[in-house]
């Protein structure tokens, strides 16, 4: 069994496992399987042990049909979550029941929202990941964080472009809506980040 050395964080315990042949796709109690869990920690050695074990970034889970992604951005997990964009973890995919169907961009934005100084520029990096790949934003949290992309794409000149790319789609988000955002929550891509 994965899970219980998963949930504890011990690598030695999870590679032994997995040298006996434990199925990293089986689930827990809860139905969650181990790179749920592995998300929920932010653990990206055991993500990438996992994932070469034949794990899918792609699951979701038992409770909630919470994605490894949406998982890693409600728990602050940034870098997490980050590695699970640049490895084409769907990005658009609406959680089944969970922030009554957000997105993982939506996770990241809501507890910030208040003050747009709040959003870190990895935040920004796994925001831009998930909404330029075609996620969908709640309009609400579109317009929150519009002002902190702006802020960085007239800060550092490295980003303008991509953070420029942003803002734009969050304009048309925050307006209510952009076509790109119907019909995407079981669409993939290939990884490459703009």
């Amino acid at each position: 069994m994965v899970v219980p050395a998963n949930k504890t964080g011990r690598v030695a315990a999870l590679e032994l496992l997995i040298r006996l042949g434990a199925d990293v796709k089986t689930d827990d109690v809860e139905g969650d399987c181990p790179i749920i869990t592995c998300a929920q920690y932010g653990d990206v050695q055991m993500l990438n042990m996992l994932l070469a074990a034949g794990a899918s970034a792609n699951t979701c889970s038992g409770d909630g049909g919470f994605s490894p992604l949406t998982i890693a951005c409600m728990g602050g997990h940034d870098d997490m979550a980050l590695a699970l964009c640049k490895l084409s973890s769907k990005r658009t995919l609406r959680d089944k029941d969970g922030y009554e169907g957000q997105t993982a961009a939506d996770c990241i934005i809501a507890p910030l929202a208040r003050n747009w100084r709040n959003f870190s520029p990895l935040h920004l990096e796994v925001i831009a990941a998930v909404v330029l790949a075609g996620g969908p934003v709640e309009p609400q949290n579109a317009t929150a964080v519009l002002p902190a992309v702006l802020a960085r794409a007239k800060e550092c000149p490295g980003e303008r472009a991509r953070m420029t790319a942003l803002a734009s789609r969050l304009e048309k988000l925050a307006a209510g809506g952009d076509e790109d955002d119907e019909g995407d929550e079981g669409d993939d891509d290939d990884g490459a980040d703009e």
